[in-house]
């Protein structure tokens, strides 16, 4: 590792708020975040006396001219981002998925979260497509990890044969050192397996199984942890997002700088979620997430997460 003296601060302050997360949880990292990037930490009071009666071109003129002298506290990073929340998706409960495409089957779950890494969207709905077709599995059926795993036997060790006569998708999950990604769904579900998280129901404990975090981070290709993420997400683990490249260009656009690092951008949509739910009830994480993507996905004319 880049000792610290030889960091930038971007990497630094990734690298810090690896260690946070780390040890805190995502929940402690964004109460940090939360604590320490605003004044005095009474974070809704705050946003109503700094926000109210002004206009979104007020507030986009006073984030530009932070560093300047003026008689109101500069707007948080988290402020930032809810005013492009509420600029950029004014009916977010429009854009919730219905309950007909929500997967059944935590495998099917597994197939896309991994899949889904560095590709078009659409590719990855083909890929889970041509497995329900090969397994003559329905999408509205619940099939366990350890059913998966037994279609999945005969083909263990046989990875280019099972990405594709099964998956029809020959897609690695890194393209300097990283596995087929039939390979990697293989070695995913075997972890969950283990832990005994085998149906919908079983998808609470991966919050609290550290092993089970860790082995599949392990995974080559998957140390990042968003695949992980994905799948909790997918399997309707309440309180995670998917930190990939249309949340941090989101996050991004809404602070007015190039770029930012995912850990960040991670912490900063789930302390916007928190201060929006307050408001919303019905707002879940998951639907910020989906939300962000599909407004990133028609302003960039991508589907590529």
């Amino acid at each position: 590792m880049i000792s610290i003296d030889g960091m930038t601060d971007e990497d630094f302050e990734r690298h810090s708020l690896a260690i946070l997360q780390r040890e805190l949880g995502l929940d402690g990292l964004a109460r940090f975040l939360r604590l320490n990037r605003s004044t005095d930490g009474d974070y809704t009071r705050n946003r109503h006396k700094w926000l109210d009666g002004l206009t979104i071109d007020e507030i986009t003129t006073e984030v530009q001219s932070r560093g300047q002298p003026s008689a109101r506290p500069a707007i948080s990073q988290v402020d930032q981002l809810v005013s492009h929340i509420r600029k950029t998706l004014p009916a977010m409960e429009l854009l919730v998925p219905s309950a007909d495409e929500s997967y059944r089957s935590l495998p099917l779950c597994v197939i896309d979260a991994v899949y889904s890494i560095g590709v078009r969207y659409e590719s990855t709905e083909r890929t889970v497509d041509d497995f329900c077709r090969w397994s003559c599995w329905s999408y509205t059926e619940e099939h366990s990890v350890g059913e998966f795993l037994d279609l999945m036997e005969p083909y263990a060790g046989r990875w280019d044969a099972l990405a594709v006569e099964v998956f029809r998708n020959r897609q690695r999950t890194s393209s300097r050192s990283g596995v087929l990604k039939a390979e990697a769904v293989y070695r995913f579900s075997q972890e969950l397996r283990r832990s005994g998280v085998e149906t919908l129901k079983d998808v609470s404990k991966v919050g609290s199984d550290r092993r089970l975090r860790s082995a599949i981070t392990d995974i080559p290709g998957q140390g990042s942890g968003i695949s992980l993420k994905y799948f909790m997400m997918l399997a309707g683990f309440e309180g995670v997002v998917k930190p990939d490249r249309m949340i941090s260009r989101f996050v991004a656009d809404a602070l007015g700088v190039d770029s930012v690092g995912t850990d960040l951008a991670e912490a900063l949509v789930l302390s916007a979620h928190r201060l929006l739910h307050t408001e919303n009830p019905r707002l879940t994480a998951s639907m910020l997430d989906y939300g962000i993507w599909t407004y990133q996905r028609n302003a960039r004319g991508t589907m590529r997460r």
